[in-house]
């Protein structure tokens, strides 16, 4: 391979390569925030299914006590 050829090859366009790069660092961080906020998906949901839980036990504890002589509007 002569040096001609290899100046031919070794040519690189720095500005389809920045653009490529900037491309793929927001492609990379949004990936990354998608993960994180999945994550925190999962995490609410199981919070709120764990109070929803809660909030059936109490109700259903309610409905099999007395509650005579407490008023009913509370």
């Amino acid at each position: 391979m002569s040096e001609s050829d290899l100046n031919a090859d070794s040519h690189v366009c720095i500005g389809f390569i920045v653009a490529t790069a900037e491309i793929e660092r927001t492609i990379a961080h949004m990936e990354a925030d998608i993960a994180f906020h999945h994550s925190q998906t999962r995490m609410f949901e199981k919070m709120l299914k764990d109070e929803q839980k809660k909030l059936g036990e109490l109700v259903s504890n309610h409905e099999h006590s007395s509650c005579e002589g407490e008023s009913s509007d509370v």
